[in-house]
């Protein structure tokens, strides 16, 4: 657990494998954030997280559910590649800079989060909740065929067998968007 930690220069977590439940609640990261090839085994939170430089997740896996509830991306103009095998949860966070997004998972939730400078959305697998989430910039949310990382690829295709098998016909590769309600586009 790291609840409200200050990492007052760069924090380098890059391949760590946190076998249990990771906690960053609060944490201030004033320098980058890698967290590049890490490996997250429990579930995983970095509720109301402040980035104020880059964070980076490039390649990171996360075995059970990740939360990112009202984490503050500041300076983070891309988000993955990740697997998120049990879901992403991005409810209330804010990416202030252009955001390219890059996730395969089982589901991925971002009610209330605000794209002021937009977001691109690439996504294998997902089921997507947008609620109350903001887009005052162009935004796409697009399916992808294949993860930009190979060895995540590799990784997600073991994953797939089980999502396959416990959901049948309610998944695809494909993204499903689930629901737009109250979203906030402006121009």
């Amino acid at each position: 657990a790291f609840g409200d930690v200050v990492f007052a220069d760069a924090a380098r977590f890059n391949h760590a494998a946190f076998t249990g439940s990771t906690r960053f609640n609060r944490a201030a990261f004033t320098g980058s954030a890698r967290f590049d090839g890490v490996t997250f085994g429990g579930r995983t939170r970095f509720d109301r997280v402040t980035f104020s430089d880059d964070a980076s997740f490039y390649k990171a896996s996360f075995r059970r559910l990740a939360i990112f509830a009202g984490a503050k991306f500041e300076h983070a103009h891309q988000f993955g590649p990740l697997l998120a095998y049990r879901g992403l949860v991005l409810d209330g966070a804010e990416f202030s800079q252009a955001v390219q997004i890059e996730i395969s998972s089982i589901g991925v939730c971002c009610r209330g989060t605000r794209f002021p400078g937009g977001v691109q959305l690439r996504l294998r697998w997902a089921r997507v909740v947008l609620d109350e989430a903001e887009f005052p910039a162009p935004s796409i949310l697009k399916g992808i065929p294949r993860l930009s990382s190979e060895e995540l690829a590799m990784q997600e295709e073991r994953m797939v067998r089980a999502w396959r098998r416990l959901l049948a016909d309610e998944i695809s590769e494909q993204p499903q968007l689930l629901s737009l309600m109250r979203v906030w586009l402006f121009r």
